[in-house]
């Protein structure tokens, strides 16, 4: 399987934190990476603790940015992704679970993309579906 590059924007919310980043370990295809980007989250210790054992990266912001300065979080997040070059990106809220299988039918909707470069929302919001 293809290897990702997951990129995950979290801030404050470690209970659901922790069960995506439990859904990762289990999912992740061997060879991928992830980065977790707090926002100077106040109750993440464990979270970070799981996640760099696990090798993976965590950058925490010396600030809260909140919600009037959160482009700036997301400018330095983008910037940061310069130096990578995976072909598969997925960019993930602290606060969701993947489905079964997510990283295979992530291919699979990308593969079924009529261009090379697209760009896919792969999240349900089961809330607005009426």
């Amino acid at each position: 399987m293809a290897s990702f590059q997951v990129v995950i924007l979290a801030y404050n919310r470690p209970k659901s934190l922790r069960l995506l980043l439990d859904d990762l370990k289990r999912q992740l295809p061997e060879g991928s990476a992830v980065q977790i980007w707090d926002d100077h989250s106040p109750n993440n210790r464990e979270s970070r603790a799981f996640a760099e054992a696990e090798g993976w990266s965590w950058t925490r912001a010396t600030t809260n940015h909140g919600k009037r300065r959160f482009w700036k979080w997301v400018s330095r997040c983008y910037a940061a992704q310069q130096e990578f070059s995976p072909n598969l990106w997925v960019l993930l809220p602290d606060d969701v679970r993947l489905c079964e299988n997510f990283f295979s039918r992530c291919l699979e909707y990308w593969a079924a993309a009529p261009q090379d470069k697209v760009s896919l929302n792969l999240l349900r919001d089961e809330a607005r579906l009426t």
